[in-house]
């Protein structure tokens, strides 16, 4: 199946929720989330023929780090630009909200 860069992959605040829940309860010593700019994400969309992106997840030390990279229609990705080691939360968490908190 080739990817269209169309998919949609929206849910709920409150699924995303329980997601985030489950993953603070399971790993509560690994960061919550990982920022990447804008400029980074569309450094990689804007590559020819990419449709999205990948996320892998990667480990650095004793936390989970997230490692990006363009993926085209055939689900193959695109090395040429990289980008990983994003800002993590904590400590860059920005308001407590329903998804980096039990709030």
């Amino acid at each position: 199946m080739s990817f269209t860069g169309k998919e949609d992959f929206k849910v709920q605040e409150s699924y995303a929720a329980a997601l985030t829940l489950e993953f603070r309860n399971k790993f509560g010593d690994q960061p919550l989330a990982a920022y990447f700019s804008a400029s980074s994400l569309s450094e990689i969309i804007d590559q020819e023929r990419m449709v999205g992106i990948r996320f892998y997840f990667g480990y650095k030390g004793d936390k989970l780090q997230l490692v990006a990279c363009g993926v085209d229609e055939d689900q193959n990705d695109n090395l040429s630009i990289i980008i990983a080691e994003g800002r993590l939360c904590p400590p860059f968490c920005g308001e407590s909200n329903s998804l980096n908190s039990d709030k």
